[in-house]
């Protein structure tokens, strides 16, 4: 049961199925190999942070996006949100440029 739990883990952060037999053939080899298998999950465990980064910015970014088109629809048109872009924005959303959306003050042309 064990091992399912390691496959899964291991595939969920991405690592091919060639690596993740790689991972079974160095526990078959015993404590040899524990340097070898730490590295593999430091490795995944960055990886997986990175990812969630990156997901964190696109989440950010499609907030805005649903809080700008209820906002448009709400007032008729873009007006009121492009004269406040991009000092003059509600907190939440000064909150995502703080979060790491550098190009912030073009996000609403697209």
């Amino acid at each position: 049961m064990e091992a399912l739990r390691i496959i899964e883990c291991l595939k969920k952060s991405g690592l091919e199925i060639k690596d993740i037999k790689q991972f079974f053939i160095w526990v078959s080899e015993g404590s040899s190999s524990y340097e070898k298998r730490k590295e593999l999950f430091e490795t995944r465990k960055s990886a997986v942070e990175t990812e969630i980064q990156e997901l964190q910015k696109t989440l950010f970014l499609l907030k805005f996006k649903c809080w700008y088109y209820e906002t448009a629809m709400k007032d008729g048109n873009e007006d009121a949100i492009n004269a406040m872009l991009p000092d003059k924005l509600p907190k939440i959303c000064r909150n995502y440029m703080i979060n790491g959306m550098t190009d912030f003050c073009f996000l609403h042309q697209t």
